[in-house]
């Protein structure tokens, strides 16, 4: 320790005479001259100005008075114009300041990551603003959808052939026309059996009952031409999708899950999605196929990944659009 100590003391007395001419050499009457005057302010380390700022700042937030769901409507906002506060909670952490200062910023304001008076109704007016570009934008979405929807159905399910009505089903499972499409096979396949031998209905009553791949294969290998051949053949191209689907879709449930949805959460997500012309069943909070086609739907119309499931860019989407 001594001998840091005494490093330090020659190295201050250098730099204490470095530049200063020599005692010896001043002239007579002549003195040193007064060392400048020091700021306050250079004596407060840099971290402790900064901290002072934002206890400052921090303050003028506080005097709003802003409750857990302005909080919560403050994150909404900057989430639809572009400023990802990574959590829609009502909790004010680092990843919200940092969003409300990129907005700052963007704006010309002082980048603080606190909100003063006026920000939080220029922010407020600005979503309401983007919130209404995004429902015009929704609405061109979904008529387009519609649009396309109509014209494949058109080319291949309005015929009424079964090659047709399966088309349209494989790109459309939750169309316009899917309940049409479904009801027609069902008829064809109700003439078909009428037609088919007592043992070939056997065979394929014992197929149907087992739903699975090599049920349908054994029916092929007794029936390769059979009346429900064809029928098999989609069906068993349709289970093997399923089951690369599989993995994928327990994924997404486990991201669901993860989003810790009560009851209550579960119902507002389906009347949000019925307020948006998306028919997703009663509204209970029970996620049925009808509210699983509704998710698919909305993200397929938002540009989002399809999935059926909720994740956190479907609910901030369809929270943004339903305030």
């Amino acid at each position: 320790m001594r001998l840091r100590d005494g490093i330090g003391t020659l190295a201050l007395a250098g730099l204490a005479g470095f530049g200063q001419p020599a005692l010896s050499a001043m002239p007579a009457g002549h003195s040193l001259p007064a060392a400048p005057p020091v700021a306050a302010a250079q004596l407060i380390p840099a971290h402790l100005v900064h901290r002072a700022t934002d206890d400052r700042e921090k303050r003028r937030e506080d005097r709003l008075g802003l409750t857990y769901r302005d909080r919560i409507n403050i994150q909404i906002d900057l989430y639809i114009l572009g400023f990802d506060p990574r959590g829609i909670d009502g909790i004010f952490g680092p990843r919200t300041r940092a969003a409300i200062a990129a907005w700052q910023r963007a704006e010309g304001l002082p980048v603080t990551g606190y909100l003063r008076e006026g920000q939080v109704r220029r922010l407020d007016r600005q979503a309401e603003a983007r919130r209404r570009e995004l429902r015009e934008e929704s609405i061109r979405a979904l008529r387009e959808a519609e649009r396309e929807d109509n014209a494949y159905w058109r080319a291949t399910g309005a015929s009424g052939r079964e090659a047709d009505l399966r088309l349209y089903l494989r790109r459309y499972p939750d169309g316009l026309h899917a309940r049409e499409a479904r009801e027609r096979l069902a008829e064809i396949e109700r003439a078909r059996e009428r037609q088919a031998r007592a043992e070939e209905r056997a065979a394929w009553a014992e197929a149907v009952r087992a739903d699975d791949i090599p049920a349908y294969r054994r029916y092929l290998r007794l029936y390769p031409d059979g009346l429900f051949a064809d029928v098999a053949r989609f069906r068993i191209e349709d289970l093997e999708e399923e089951a690369r689907n599989q993995a994928q879709n327990a994924r997404q449930r486990e991201r669901e899950e993860a989003l810790g949805l009560n009851r209550a959460s579960r119902r507002s997500v389906e009347e949000r999605l019925i307020s948006l012309g998306f028919d997703a069943g009663r509204a209970d909070g029970e996620f049925d196929r009808a509210t699983r086609r509704a998710i698919r739907a909305f993200q397929r119309t938002r540009g989002l990944a399809v999935t059926g499931f909720l994740n956190e860019p479907t609910l901030a989407r369809l929270v943004a659009e339903t305030r």
